[in-house]
């Protein structure tokens, strides 16, 4: 799957269009985002593929200036089957976040391909406001979701900031910096204030 993430980023929108318009694709993506694999794969290896599968549909979604791929996956896709993969990989990350047992690293591992997979959700969330149907499904899956649950790791350590590319407004998502949770109030309004 990395292959195919590389060979679409930058975007490229002729190999967007030939990995889409093949229809074993969408079929594929959803059937590992939804797979619970063989108990003998481990849960790690899981995690890394459900991951690599999100990374691959956020990237073919990237850069387009037309709407025929967000028209695919909202044809395809079911918008539960994205929150039901949010509530999924913020289970884990909070499952990880507090665990004593854990080795330290493998922890910071799974904490941090969880918290790239949000990224990427985020991503697809943000790109799929371009089909206002499906959009809006997704808009109150989510406040449906926080009302019951409350926030979670996607509302946690994901960020979003607005930019300005090629003349058109793109909303990026990112992970938030771990070193912006010790700064104070007083500091980040200072510089939200000399901030253009």
């Amino acid at each position: 799957m990395t292959v195919l993430v590389e060979s679409i980023q930058g975007p490229c929108s002729e190999n967007q269009m030939l990995l889409v318009s093949n229809p074993a694709f969408f079929n594929a993506i959803d059937k590992v985002i939804q797979c619970p694999f063989h108990a003998r794969v481990s849960k790690m290896t899981r995690l890394t593929a459900k991951s690599f599968a999100v990374s691959l549909l956020a990237s073919c979604l990237e850069g387009r200036s037309d709407s025929i791929i967000h028209d695919k996956v909202a044809d395809e896709v079911l918008p539960l089957s994205f929150d039901m993969f949010r509530a999924f990989i913020s289970k884990i990350h909070a499952s990880a976040a507090t665990s004593t047992t854990m080795d330290p690293e493998e922890k910071q591992i799974k904490l941090d391909l969880c918290t790239d997979t949000l990224v990427d959700l985020s991503t697809i969330y943000d790109k799929m406001q371009r089909s206002p149907g499906f959009s809006q499904v997704l808009v109150e899956l989510s406040e449906k979701r926080l009302k019951l649950h409350g926030k979670d790791a996607m509302d946690t350590e994901v960020c979003k900031v607005e930019v300005n590319w090629k003349g058109a407004i793109e909303v990026l998502s990112f992970r938030i910096p771990t070193e912006s949770r010790f700064l104070t109030y007083a500091t980040k309004s200072n510089f939200e204030l000399r901030v253009d």
